[in-house]
């Protein structure tokens, strides 16, 4: 019974040193800076597929990873060139000072308009990750309409300065 106090008072303690600790957390003032736009005009020619001018400022679906181990260190991705139907292209940039400034990236081969299989004239769905050793990863869903669509992976293994091309790791096999 003496011991069953014992932890029961330890448990209590760790309990109120967390609610301590939050309560500290939730006091300390944030500020946000004015907005950086890190996309811009389409890096893509004019007519393919929509892109180009006919689409600027038409990105959407942000995605944004933050390294683990370097939390000034950001990775956004986002759909670039987007129709009222279709995504013609992927949009990547690369932060080391917490969102300071930003460099673009290029996602090769990622829709036709970029060197990509013809048959998938469109992608969507950006989504950016940190792996281990500061690989960055990057899924997209590659698609033409009334065609099959597919599940691709962009690897970078300079923390997103630059990108290979597309691993199809699923492939649907129906429109």
């Amino acid at each position: 019974m003496k011991g069953r106090g014992l932890c029961t008072a330890a448990i209590a303690g760790a309990v109120i040193l967390a609610a301590l600790a939050q309560g500290g957390a939730a006091t300390r003032s944030y500020s946000v800076s004015a907005l950086t736009f890190i996309s811009g005009p389409s890096p893509y020619q004019d007519g393919c597929n929509g892109a180009g001018s006919l689409a600027t400022a038409a990105e959407g679906e942000p995605s944004l990873a933050v390294d683990p181990s370097e939390p000034a260190h950001l990775v956004a991705a986002w759909k670039q060139d987007t129709q009222p139907t279709d995504s013609t292209a992927n949009g990547v940039a690369v932060s080391s000072d917490g969102g300071a400034t930003w460099r673009r990236a290029r996602l090769p081969m990622s829709g036709a308009c970029d060197g990509g299989e013809r048959r998938f004239t469109h992608v969507t769905d950006p989504w950016v990750a940190f792996g281990p050793e500061g690989r960055v990863w990057i899924s997209t869903l590659p698609y033409t309409n009334g065609n099959p669509g597919a599940v691709a992976v962009h690897r970078s293994t300079d923390s997103g300065e630059s990108f290979g091309g597309p691993v199809v790791v699923d492939r649907d096999a129906l429109p």
